[in-house]
């Protein structure tokens, strides 16, 4: 391979595929989808003659590989330097499952990163319906294949999936008696999926409630425990001489709501009232606190919380202008989950309580 130091800056960086060099015997003096170098902000330099002089017809093996440079385009001058390509074993290592709140937009990995560090997406088995799925795989060697698919990077994941190199699904567990288990028909139509390469970590993102996401059998319901798989099978596509298999299995469960009943505040300010929800860490929530029965004057309080890590969420009030007596209903919503209302008084002394948790009359199975 020849390359040319454009920017003169007196070095070149080369990227090589081990991947695509498999099979190939006629390499384009670009170096084709082997060899390439990486943009920068100058002239990019260049690769102006490339050439693979003994085929492969498998994966390269794990081992150290001598590499030779020398000035000028004469391949039978002496090396002027030396180095040392290590290429290591592939493996699959782990899969597990994160939620993020519904409405979430997730445009690239640094979308997805900036997310987990704001607790926006956070590792969870059990997700609500509505809510997104994030299923993060940690497996090396696949990125040579994804890249040399040349398109984007949830089309080339799919399409070397149906080479049969890897696959990945998410079924259902446990169906019941007499009927079979469906399977989520995910494809790049409804799902994204971000690469971090340098981590040998990809993303697969899909909202649980899609319409455009098909079933095998019957459709999602929350309440039903899902597995997610994601294989690398036996020498298709010579990324692994035995079958690598990670599972994680999460639960749909319904979104829900949930308050103290009676909420109990003191006639004072900073009165906090909280509560839990199953819907997913970050999620916008709207609180309303307004008065009831025949307290006087009326009065409406609103104040937008976050669910936290923890799958709760709480708001501060100002109830310094009530007086001891008055009524109030307090009303959560948004989310994938229906709002509910519950009572609540002013009392003498003490902060918000909560007491038995009223939950939402949400149906049992999702619409």
């Amino acid at each position: 391979m020849t390359v040319e130091d454009v920017n003169g800056d007196g070095q070149v960086n080369v990227l090589f595929n081990t991947h695509a060099a498999t099979g190939v015997t006629n390499l384009a003096n670009d170096g084709g989808k082997v060899y390439d170098v990486p943009s920068l902000e100058g002239e990019d330099d260049d690769i102006t003659k490339a050439d693979i002089s003994e085929d492969v017809s498998t994966l390269l093996d794990a081992g150290e590989y001598d590499v030779e440079v020398r000035s000028g385009e004469d391949a039978s001058d002496d090396s002027q330097g030396v180095g040392t390509l290590v290429l290591e074993e592939r493996n699959t290592t782990s899969l597990a499952s994160w939620t993020a709140p519904s409405g979430t937009t997730l445009d690239d990995t640094d979308d997805v990163y900036e997310a987990i560090s704001n607790n926006n997406v956070t590792q969870d088995n059990g997700i609500a319906y509505g809510d997104l799925a994030v299923h993060q795989i940690q497996a090396s060697g696949l990125y040579g294949a994804i890249e040399a698919d040349g398109d984007a990077t949830d089309v080339a994941f799919y399409d070397v999936a149906d080479t049969g190199a890897f696959n990945f699904s998410v079924e259902q567990v446990d169906p019941g008696a007499n009927r079979d288990p469906y399977s989520l028909i995910l494809n790049e139509t409804n799902t994204d999926v971000f690469a971090d390469e340098e981590n040998d970590t990809y993303f697969i993102v899909y909202d649980t409630d899609d319409s455009d996401i098909d079933t095998t059998e019957r459709s999602i319901e929350n309440d039903h425990t899902l597995e997610a798989n994601f294989t690398v099978a036996e020498d298709e596509g010579n990324l692994a001489d035995d079958r690598q298999t990670v599972l994680d299995e999460y639960d749909l469960v319904e979104g829900e709501h949930s308050l103290g009943e009676p909420v109990n505040v003191s006639a004072s300010a900073t009165q906090t009232i909280s509560g839990e929800t199953t819907v997913a860490p970050g999620t916008e929530l709207s609180l309303r606190v307004r008065s009831s029965g025949d307290t006087q004057p009326s009065f409406l309080k609103t104040a937008t919380v976050y669910v936290t890590e923890n799958n709760t969420f709480s708001g501060t009030f100002d109830f310094s202008e009530q007086e001891v007596g008055d009524t109030f209903e307090v009303t959560v919503r948004n989310g994938p989950a229906d709002s509910v209302s519950v009572d609540g008084n002013v009392v003498e002394g003490g902060a918000a309580t909560e007491t038995a948790m009223t939950e939402t009359d949400a149906p049992d199975t999702a619409t």
